[in-house]
């Protein structure tokens, strides 16, 4: 079997992947912390050293002996994931913009809550600045609890902005690639077709499709600003439809 990445935001299905293909090595998070303190200085810094961060990457597959890398980070680094593995397979998953949104950051509160103001690990936070310029975790929970004032309309013009930046470069870098197109929402109905991708056959891969489901899920997104959010993203929806659909065929 070869070698498989997952390309997506986190809360977009990477830990149901990983679920699924458990019988062929599949990872998720694997080395969280470190991979992410990379990651977050690779993108924040416009010096970092590409030589060190692609040592690392090959570094990180040789430890884990892993098949399939489902980790939610592996989007923020493609190009470097290609450079050291030309011949890398990829799923692509894609949430819908409004419902990532929401259980994007309601995980990022459940968190917050969880370890207390004052005791957030440094590296989330950091890793924080690569969601949003405007990050910090008191401005995220007022997004919640206020959506209309100010700093909450920073932070989701961010966040809006990101999954827009974000997938339009995984689509751009997914051309000419070995690429299996699949929408979050369709993860359970896309079994064999998977399964035929990876070329394994449908009966060893888990059926288990709906792993780590949110917690606290917050509905906070007027009809309103989803309305401008379905706006802003439709000819980005409608291309990786477009994909999925030719994928499928």
């Amino acid at each position: 079997m070869d070698r498989i990445t997952i390309l997506a935001l986190p809360r977009s299905g990477t830990t149901s992947l990983s679920s699924i293909f458990r019988f062929h090595c599949s990872k998720n998070e694997f080395l969280e912390k470190e991979t992410i303190q990379k990651l977050t200085s690779y993108r924040l810094s416009p010096t970092f050293d590409k030589i060190d961060i692609n040592r690392f990457l090959v570094k990180r597959w040789e430890m884990s002996d892993m098949k399939v890398d489902a980790a939610s980070f592996n989007f923020l680094w493609p190009e470097i994931i290609d450079k050291a593995y030309p011949n890398m397979k990829y799923i692509y998953l894609l949430r819908e913009p409004c419902a990532w949104i929401e259980s994007f950051v309601s995980m990022l509160i459940y968190y917050y809550q969880l370890y207390g103001k004052n005791n957030m690990p440094q590296w989330m936070t950091n890793y924080g600045g690569v969601y949003s310029s405007n990050f910090n975790w008191t401005d995220l929970v007022r997004l919640v609890e206020d959506p209309s004032c100010k700093t909450s309309q920073l932070i989701f013009s961010d966040l809006l902005n990101l999954w827009i930046k974000e997938n339009s470069a995984l689509l751009k870098f997914c051309n000419n690639k070995r690429v299996c197109y699949v929408e979050t929402a369709l993860i359970s109905n896309s079994i064999a077709r998977l399964a035929s991708f990876a070329e394994v056959l449908d009966s060893t891969l888990c059926l288990e499709t709906h792993a780590n489901k949110g917690k606290s899920k917050q509905y906070f997104l007027s009809d309103e600003r989803k309305k401008y959010i379905l706006h802003q993203t439709t000819k980005i929806v409608r291309e990786f439809k477009k994909r999925a659909d030719e994928n499928s065929g």
